[in-house]
């Protein structure tokens, strides 16, 4: 029990649990221990990726665009009226 709150507090860090994942993933002798952390990575692999498609399809869409690009001339002119 005292590994699995160890391991829990290892993945509550920011930035730590990035490097403590594939490090338990892959180094140890318990054969458990690893498929948890290999299965954590796989995980965490997926979501990344899929954040990435979704980003990708969202400001790649025109209407997207047309809107940051309305955004943009709006802020244009309100600093242009200013002067």
């Amino acid at each position: 029990m005292g590994f699995w709150m160890f391991a829990q507090f290892l993945l509550m860090l920011p930035l730590i649990n990035l490097v403590a994942i594939p490090v338990l993933a892959f180094v140890g002798g318990n054969r458990s221990r690893k498929n948890f952390f290999r299965a954590l990575l796989m995980w965490l692999v997926l979501i990344v990726v899929f954040h990435i498609v979704t980003l990708f399809v969202v400001f790649t869409s025109p209407t997207v665009f047309q809107w940051f690009k309305d955004v943009w001339v709006m802020l244009i002119e309100l600093v242009s009226l200013k002067k």
